[in-house]
């Protein structure tokens, strides 16, 4: 009966030992669950913001929202997680040894995708502001490359800032050293970021130049005299003749158009002078100038074609005055206007057989 009492009295401490130990592993449990839930709603406090801290209070904007002149999306987090862990009244610092230290596993992991998320919105903010400096530096030197279109010298430098800011612009990211000034000092991550350089680099400087050529075709539409016009023409035929074969033909193409309106211009202009001397002359002028411009195969044609009917025009008419001279009895002087000759010579025969 002795032994058998005792035999009970064990298990009966045995079965408390169980209760004990499994109300323990409860109490363990709830306290790791409520340090995790209490990280975890500061983490997502700091990340995505929340209602102010009392009545009236500004709404707190959470650090995913942050922008240029934030601050450190990284500094931020780890700053929460500081201050969460380190408040001498927070859940962390009163709860068991042991609660920490089951909770510090998950904690771990939890803090680990924190300090990731905040460690790539940091570059990315660092890449947008990268790319904000660089297209402002990249503008600036095309407004650069395009006021100095018609100086060879000042275009090829600003031309090559433009361009090297236009290829750091699409690699930055292959660039060790973006600081560095001088393009021929940078240093490339991968081996052929110095090949993309290049290439984006000669892309960029092709573009350049074939807008310095439509600029140069435009400015010399609307020069103020014929010597600018024609050696502004000249100028951007040499530089459209440097360019790869779409490029060329693109700016072949304004440059015609170009040569085109202002010979077109010249030649409506001769058609409405009433003064018959200045109607030749601008005629002749047009010609002249799409000689001057360059202008070949059609364009010429058409130009010599026109400047041949405006003459005859003239010559039609100056018969009519010279007819209406004789038949009133005016005197009809042709000097040495071969024109003038000329109408006298066809109107005397009509006026004598009349």
């Amino acid at each position: 009966a002795l032994a058998r009492g005792v035999a009970d009295m064990g298990q009966a401490a045995a079965h408390i030992a169980g209760v004990m130990q499994r109300v323990r592993e409860r109490k363990l449990q709830e306290e790791e669950t409520a340090l995790v839930d209490s990280w975890r709603a500061a983490q997502i406090r700091t990340w995505d913001g929340g209602p102010g801290d009392g009545p009236g209070a500004e709404p707190v904007r959470g650090v995913k929202d942050w922008g240029e002149g934030d601050g450190s999306a990284t500094d931020a987090m780890r700053a929460a997680w500081q201050t969460w862990r380190d408040d001498p009244d927070g859940p962390y610092a009163k709860a068991s040894p042991e609660a920490r230290r089951r909770a510090d596993r998950v904690l771990m992991a939890d803090t680990a995708r924190a300090f990731s998320l905040a460690a790539q919105k940091d570059v990315a903010l660092s890449e947008a502001r990268r790319r904000t400096a660089a297209e402002a530096s990249l503008a600036t030197a095309e407004r650069a490359a395009s006021m100095y279109a018609r100086d060879d010298a000042l275009f090829t430098g600003a031309a090559a800032d433009a361009a090297d800011q236009a290829a750091r612009l699409k690699l930055g990211r292959l660039i060790a050293n973006p600081g560095e000034a001088d393009p021929d000092k940078l240093v490339f991550k991968t081996e052929d970021g110095a090949a993309l350089y290049a290439a984006v680099r000669a892309d960029a400087l092709d573009r350049l130049r074939h807008g310095r050529a439509r600029t140069l075709a435009r400015d010399a539409g609307v020069a103020g005299n014929e010597p600018d016009a024609a050696s502004g023409i000249a100028a951007a035929a040499r530089v459209a003749e440097t360019l790869p074969p779409d490029l060329r033909a693109d700016a072949l193409a304004e440059l015609e158009t170009v040569r085109a309106k202002r010979l077109d211009g010249m030649l409506g202009l001769a058609r409405a002078e009433k003064d018959l001397d200045k109607r030749e002359r601008l005629a002749d002028a047009a010609l002249a100038a799409a000689k001057s411009y360059g202008a070949g195969g059609k364009l010429l044609g058409a130009v010599t074609e026109e400047a041949g009917r405006i003459r005859e025009s003239a010559q039609r008419e100056e018969n009519r005055l010279a007819l209406a001279a004789l038949a009133e009895g005016r005197p009809y002087e042709p000097g040495d206007n071969p024109r003038r000759q000329a109408a006298l010579k066809a109107a005397r025969p009509k006026y004598e057989a009349a």
